[in-house]
């Protein structure tokens, strides 16, 4: 049977990893660059809600296809 040792350093490894370059700028990316969203939809409609600071809702385009 294999022993398995220093398992706690796999995670370490993949941090190491990806903040290097050319991963280094992905870490943050999606935290910074896409904006919460939340869709609900009723009978009638669907409504969106953006958290986007600054914008207006004309600032936006959304295209539903079925």
């Amino acid at each position: 049977m294999l022993a398995l040792r220093n398992i706690n350093t796999l995670p370490s490894l993949v941090e190491e990893f990806f903040n290097d370059f050319p991963f280094a700028g992905l870490r943050n990316w999606t935290t910074s660059s896409v904006p919460a969203v939340n869709i609900a939809e009723t009978k009638d409609e669907y409504r969106i809600e953006v958290a986007a600071p600054g914008l207006d809702k004309d600032d936006f385009k959304v295209n539903i296809e079925d």
